[in-house]
């Protein structure tokens, strides 16, 4: 305190330009902070001390060195001293000030003089392809000191080439040098050279005993703890491999010359030695089989190399009991994936708490004790397809980064078990959908797709307000009462197994019955609605689906049947698979304007305007269809492909306008290959030509009633090369 005083004093009368009659010391500095030196005739410096303030009474000071054997300090006066270096090594050199004890200190290292250097391989030979890592060190005294930056260069990059960290790589067979060299400190450059002789590939006579290599066949092995390995090493010469010496880390065991066995976890490193000639193997172990117990043997070291690999723990027990927690405490270090192929049980807390859990396989399980995974901080995903009971307390609770949960067994669970599970994104359960209500507590997902594949029936509130739901799947949903997915305003797909869409006797009889499931109108179906799918369906009635705007995609893999209406205006429907459809009703399609394709293999009958307006339609092959029966069914379709192979009766009206304007309004474009009974297909094309109405017929068949509309037809230009009129049962009328 009182020399802080002191100080404070003298600031203040040097501020203020009052000197006293003598001034007080309050400190002392150096000229150098830091000195490199070097043992030898250069191995000298001079440092100044500074007193402060330069016109204080007391300037008497004092130099120290912490090690003589290292530096040797002698004053010189003028506040100066000689440094001079007497051994490798480091010391502090200070000053100290008698007046007041103030000290300034300069850090000084002393290297040995560097007067030349070695490689570790003066003579190499090398096949073609192989390399060898060449290193400097100091020649001389104190050989772990710290060289200089190291310069490589190939003599001739023809034979052999080398990279920055002493690399060196076989070209084509040839001689040639590899130089390192250094600069000291005085500017002096020094060399050392390696010879190389790249020989043919599979060469191995080499001058003498010589070794001049020895090499793994490979940098680094993936390996499972328990695999024995039985690494190549190459020695040069050959006859030198009897002195091979091989040296492990911790995770591997060395029996004998060849073997090698994987202990643990993470990455290891094999050596092999001859004659102080090296190469090292990296083993990285990332897969486990075995009892639980063997688990805490199995380790990996916490290095931040091991942190970032990913491991596989395989647990070949009957049953996970709670030790798994202890064995397993440190997996927080790294992340791991666990299968349990025979476990039928996991006890309560098996895994409690440990974060470096990701993911969970139990083949074979079919119940899970109370807080099994609670507060896996890292578990992303489980699956167990047998899981049956899962009725313990807070099974997932806190497993915060859990996102895909699959167990389409589970008949029984208890509220609460995924509190605190705000990432899931997808789901399989195999409970009634009564108990769904809770699961999660009160902290619900942000979007959940949801399977549920033994869901029989859905009651009209199950789902009522779950508007974190993105996906619902119910395949075998019997029976799904009006209004079940009300507000449910992020639902993207939904899969029902109901065999039919009746809502006569339901809330609502409204004409557009799908909107029953979500309300009462086309605005109660969310805008997020774009795929629907029923697995089970037999028929699509009338106007069921009429309006869903925004649907995409729908899947109809039973319908034989669609009716009236049944998508009429879906503008955005583009994708509809329904292969076993046979019937489709007037207007089925009108208005579906980017609609692409469709299955019509086993179309029997086309009702009235089935097609109008589809605008995106190209091609479309009627197998079945023999009747060409439906006015304007492809009217407004442009750029259009029609086939039908086993046609016999055609009524004309199948193929033309609503009204005489249609083909000046739009953009039209229709070609028809029909059959011909005796050379096979032929085409009919109708286009829109400048206002011109024309028809280009090769050969055209028609019902007998069309005789007199087509001998009263009035166009402007058409070609007709031959008619033919069949009547009722497909026999040319003469």
């Amino acid at each position: 305190m009182k020399k802080l005083l002191t100080i404070l004093i003298g600031t203040l009368l040097m501020i203020f330009g009052c000197k006293p009659e003598n001034d007080f010391v309050i400190g002392v500095q150096l000229d150098q902070t830091q000195l490199r030196l070097s043992v030898g005739e250069t191995g000298t410096a001079v440092l100044t001390a500074t007193v402060l303030p330069e016109t204080a009474a007391g300037r008497d000071i004092s130099w120290q060195t912490t090690d003589d054997a290292v530096v040797f300090v002698t004053p010189t006066g003028n506040n100066t001293a000689e440094v001079r270096a007497v051994g490798a090594g480091t010391a502090a050199v200070s000053v100290t000030t008698q007046e007041g004890g103030f000290t300034a200190v300069c850090a000084v290292t002393v290297e040995a003089p560097l007067s030349a250097i070695r490689l570790n391989i003066d003579r190499l030979y090398l096949p073609e392809g192989k390399s060898q890592v060449l290193t400097v060190s100091r020649d001389g005294n104190n050989p772990e000191e710290p060289l200089p930056d190291v310069r490589w260069r190939s003599g001739n990059e023809a034979v052999a080439v080398v990279n920055d960290d002493g690399t060196v790589t076989a070209s084509n067979e040839g001689e040639t040098q590899i130089e390192a060299s250094v600069v000291t400190r005085e500017g002096e450059t020094l060399t050392a050279v390696c010879h190389v002789t790249v020989t043919a590939t599979g060469a191995t006579e080499t001058p003498g005993d010589l070794v001049y290599a020895v090499m793994f066949d490979s940098d680094a092995v993936d390996a499972a703890v328990g695999d024995r390995l039985t690494p190549t090493v190459t020695v040069y010469p050959p006859e030198a491999a009897e002195r091979l010496i091989l040296t492990a880390d911790e995770g591997l065991t060395v029996y004998g010359v060849g073997n090698v066995t994987v202990e643990r976890l993470g990455v290891s490193r094999l050596t092999a030695e001859v004659d102080g000639i090296t190469d090292t193997l990296t083993v990285t172990a990332v897969s486990f089989e075995g009892p639980e117990f063997r688990a805490v043997t199995a380790l990996p070291l916490p290095t931040e190399e091991n942190k970032a690999l990913s491991y596989r723990l395989t647990l070949t027990d009957t049953a996970l009991s709670g030790k798994l927690k202890a064995a397993l405490a440190s997996t927080d270090v790294f992340p791991f994936d666990l299968t349990a192929p025979n476990a039928e049980s996991v006890a309560g807390e098996a895994f409690a708490g440990v974060a470096g859990l990701k993911s969970v396989r139990l083949e074979k399980a079919v119940r899970v004790g109370s807080s099994a995974f609670a507060g896996c901080t890292g578990l992303t995903s489980i699956e167990a397809p047998l899981l049956e009971h899962a009725t313990g307390e807070a099974l997932f609770q806190g497993c915060s980064a859990l996102t895909a949960v699959r167990f389409p067994e589970l008949m029984g669970i208890r509220a609460g078990i995924f509190d605190g599970c705000t990432a899931l994104r997808e789901m399989e359960l195999g409970f009634s959908v009564a108990s769904f209500s809770g699961l999660f507590g009160d902290s619900f997902p942000e979007a959940l797709y949801l399977k549920l594949p033994n869901v029989r029936s859905v009651d009209s509130d199950d789902f009522t307000g779950c508007d974190w739901i993105t996906g619902l799947e119910l395949p075998a949903a019997e029976t799904v009462e009006a209004l079940a997915f009300s507000d449910c305003s992020s639902l993207e797909k939904l899969v029902l197994g109901v065999e039919k869409i009746d809502f006569t006797d339901q809330v609502s009889t409204n004409l557009f019955s799908f909107f029953n499931f979500f309300g009462s109108t086309d605005s109660s179906v969310p805008n997020s609605l774009t795929e629907l799918s029923f697995p089970r369906l037999k028929s699509v009635g009338d106007n069921t689906f009429a309006g869903l705007s925004r649907l995409r995609k729908i899947d109809l893999p039973q319908v034989t049947e669609i009716g009236e209406r049944a998508f009429y205006s879906c503008v955005s429907l583009t994708d509809v698979n329904c292969p076993k459809v046979e019937i489709l009703k007037e207007e089925a399609f009108k208005g579906c304007h980017m609609l692409r394709d469709i299955d019509c293999s086993q179309v029997t009958s086309v009702g009235s305007r089935a097609f109008e307006d589809c605008y995106d339609l190209k091609h479309l092959l009627f197998s079945s269809l023999q009747t060409l029966e439906g006015n304007y069914a492809f009217s407004g379709c442009k750029n259009l492909l029609l086939e039908f192979p086993g046609a016999t009766l055609i009524d004309f009206r199948f193929f033309s306008a609503s009204n005489d304007n249609d083909f000046y309004s739009k953009n039209f474009s229709l070609t028809i290959r029909l059959p011909e009974p005796a050379q096979g297909a032929f085409y009919i094309a109708v286009t829109d030509q400048s206002e011109e109405y024309l028809l280009n017929f090769n050969t055209l068949y028609l019902h007998e009633s069309q005789e007199k509309g087509v001998k009263d037809l009035t166009w402007q230009q058409r070609t007709w090369k031959q008619i033919f009129f069949v009547d009722d049962n497909g026999n040319v009328v003469p």
